[in-house]
């Protein structure tokens, strides 16, 4: 029981937490109601219009902690004005807005698999595995503080994606928005809408996440280019020798922009516009890159 000073104390602490609560649930409230009109009067993608909105209307909203899942979800986090920090989900449409106490969760320890060696000893061509997800090292910095590998298989197209000898085939874009041909494409470049220009990213970004949900803390994905698997053995470069999948390099094609693409033999071609575009020519196969 509290009684005194310290109950005062305490009653006050928790008038402060939940005016601070009340706050930012209000702005997100407002932000998202912004962003549905939006959505509404200009047709605009409505996840990303919630998520500007919410980037504009709330104070403190940590920026680079917002986060959705591809679909119908936003999370992140909100620092109030007395300093508390709230961590808070909104559905989309909204239907019930979630602000709750920012709790600090703490990574899980790293759960890459070297076999019989370690992250210092592990050279080109060895295997290593996240959990089921299984790679070859294709390339070691001088220093030994970076390890890049490639996957056995493409990986599926899905919102946990996972690799699979069976992995669907996609095209790699609607359209060439890149100007020049053999030059490394920016994967990041996005529509007016907030998409992705290809319709690769969204899956590497996603195979990010699977890899942390399995314990990876310190690896980063993304697409391979041309420049950095031209040269090195083929076997490097489809460890599973299963499935063609594309590159982030625009190819040398004289009549057209195309891009490059590694075949289930590991060979790399150009492929030409209209099975860059048109057909689902090939998957999905992100390099990922361990820091050490």
């Amino acid at each position: 029981m509290l009684s005194g000073n310290n109950g005062i104390l305490q009653k006050t602490t928790d008038a402060k937490i939940e005016t601070g609560k009340g706050e930012v649930y209000e702005q997100i409230s407002l932000a998202t109601a912004s962003g549905e009109m939006e959505y509404y009067s200009k047709g605009t993608n409505r996840l990303t219009s919630y998520k500007n909105a919410l980037l504009n209307g709330v104070d403190g909203i940590d920026r680079d902690n917002l986060t959705d899942n591809g679909s119908n979800l936003i999370t992140g986090t909100v620092t109030a004005k007395s300093g508390k920090q709230y961590d808070f989900s909104v559905p989309v449409p909204v239907t019930d807005i979630i602000v709750a106490e920012h709790t600090e969760q703490e990574r899980p320890e790293s759960t890459i698999d070297y076999g019989e060696k370690t992250a210092e000893t592990v050279i080109v061509g060895d295997d290593i595995t996240i959990g089921t997800e299984k790679f070859k090292v294709i390339k070691k910095s001088e220093d030994g503080k970076l390890i890049t590998a490639m996957p056995y298989y493409n990986i599926t197209l899905a919102d946990t994606p996972i690799q699979s000898s069976s992995s669907g085939k996609i095209a790699f874009s609607s359209d060439s928005y890149w100007t020049e041909k053999g030059v490394d494409i920016n994967m990041t470049e996005k529509n007016a809408d907030g998409t992705y220009k290809n319709r690769i990213q969204q899956y590497v970004e996603a195979y990010q996440r699977t890899l942390e949900e399995l314990g990876a803390n310190n690896v980063t994905t993304r697409i391979a280019i041309y420049s950095e698997l031209d040269g090195m053995n083929s076997s490097l470069h489809n460890p599973g020798q299963a499935g063609a999948f594309w590159l982030g390099t625009s190819g040398l094609d004289s009549a057209v922009m195309s891009v490059y693409r590694v075949d289930a033999t590991g060979n790399c071609w150009s492929a030409s516009y209209t099975k860059c575009y048109t057909s689902n020519y090939a998957g999905v196969r992100p390099l990922i890159e361990i820091t050490l």
